[in-house]
């Protein structure tokens, strides 16, 4: 695998065309090791927040849970949305699947893309930063509208959706009932609205019954930038761990905060638990506001089993309703891995050790024991002092650690990170990973 090619916020339109002329050679394996590579180019050290495109025509064979398990937690941990386009056209064994990579989608909050090579160019501008909604929907015997309610603070908004069949039939309407052509463009099974400074009200999108089964999402840019991110929390003894996601069989505890939050009328802020198609599970939930500004807010729910979305909602200065979704689902573990200490503060010697504390949480009903394993980036030992097996209760805690040791071969450049995965699987199939980064110094 080659070096990564890395390019400037200014260089997005040379991104785009560089990929538009992209060209494949070689290859041939149906199915392939994407997996693999999405993990090392992850490994690159992107930008926080960056997205990842995976073309491919195959689907994965390396779809595992172990190595899903470490996609996604260092996925997670480096904020990258995951975005496939893909045909679909690699003729596959039964045991093979492309839902990995919807599962991959959905988790970190991308898109999916099933799309002819020749319309890849089209459809990268609706790939980006902004609050985001995405479904999906299966075959129905009416035509769906779906409404988009924009508020005044707006400054773009763009809508696709991807059919089983011919997009043709599908329209976007303004609130005043007018269908939107203007930023319009289909392709064979793909229709795009883009829509610079749309006026607040309800939009609408009609998907007429031939279209088939279809997934359409929904993204939107705010000037005054109003958003929110989240995080989940839990207290061990004095030490409070910010999760990804909650721990199962207990409330989730979330911290909430609301970016452009000057722009929001603060005691109108309510939330929403919704499951990943839309549908509320929990509706308005008041949170506890915590500073003066309407910045940080928290609240407790007892988390549904399947994957859910947290969705805030309330009215702007002006007194338009504004609603805003989380970007990537969420869904309880049954197990958690959080790091409690690390001598090197985080960073690691060249050529040198650290040792790391870590706290394992089972959240199950019944006792497990668990096997630990690791993979890392610069091939240091990494390995578990004491008991090579650990027991654990139902629903109680445990310490594990770890010691890192430069094992000859590599060093690392000072000022390069060193990620290590350390993954703990259970005897029932549960299973967690923490990503432990520590840059190198001198």
């Amino acid at each position: 695998m080659g070096g990564a090619i890395k390019k400037d916020k200014n260089q997005v339109n040379e991104f785009i065309n560089k990929i538009g002329n992209l060209t494949a050679s070689g290859g041939g394996d149906c199915p392939e090791y994407a997996l693999e590579g999405m993990f090392e180019a992850i490994n690159q050290d992107p930008v926080e927040g960056s997205p990842l495109f995976v073309f491919t025509d195959a689907s994965p064979k390396d779809g595992t849970v172990k190595k899903m398990e470490q996609l996604l937690v260092l996925a997670q941990f480096c904020g990258v949305t995951i975005n496939f386009f893909t045909e679909e056209s690699c003729d596959n064994p039964p045991s093979s699947t492309f839902e990995v990579y919807r599962q991959l989608q959905v988790k970190t909050g991308g898109k999916y893309w099933r799309i002819p090579h020749t319309e890849l160019k089209s459809n990268l501008a609706t790939v980006g930063s902004g609050g985001t909604v995405s479904k999906r929907r299966k075959r129905r015997s009416t035509v769906d509208e779906i409404l988009i309610p924009l508020d005044d603070t707006i400054s773009q908004l763009i809508v696709s959706a991807t059919t089983e069949n011919n997009a043709n039939g599908i329209s976007l309407h303004a609130p005043s009932g007018v269908a939107w052509t203007e930023g319009m463009n289909r392709l064979s099974n793909v229709a795009i609205y883009i829509v610079d400074s749309p006026t607040d009200g309800n939009w609408k999108i009609q998907i007429p019954v031939d279209a088939g089964e279809y997934e359409y999402s929904v993204k939107v840019s705010s000037t005054e930038n109003i958003n929110f991110e989240h995080c989940y929390r839990k207290k061990v003894y004095r030490k409070i761990f910010e999760l990804i996601h909650p721990i199962a069989g207990e409330p989730a505890q979330v911290d909430l905060t609301i970016f452009g939050a000057k722009q929001v009328q603060k005691d109108s802020v309510l939330v929403d638990i919704v499951d990943i198609n839309g549908k509320v599970l929990i509706p308005d939930i008041k949170p506890t506001r915590n500073d003066e500004n309407g910045l940080r807010y928290s609240f407790t729910f007892n988390p549904p089993s399947e994957q859910f979305k947290i969705l805030i909602k309330g009215r702007t200065r002006k007194n338009k309703v504004f609603q805003r979704v989380s970007q990537r689902a969420s869904q309880v573990k049954p197990l958690v891995l959080k790091q409690l200490y690390n001598s090197g503060r985080d960073s690691i010697r060249q050529g040198g050790s650290t040792f790391i504390m870590l706290c394992l949480i089972n959240g199950m009903n019944t006792d497990q024991v668990f096997r630990t394993s690791f993979r890392d980036t610069l091939g240091y030992k990494v390995s578990l002092l004491g008991r090579k097996r650990t027991t654990l209760r139902a629903k109680s805690k445990t310490f594990l650690r770890v010691a890192v040791r430069y094992g000859g071969g590599k060093r690392g450049k000072v000022g390069k990170n060193e990620n290590i995965i350390i993954l703990v699987q259970g005897s029932r199939g549960a299973s967690t990973t923490e990503v432990i980064q520590l840059m190198v110094k001198k």
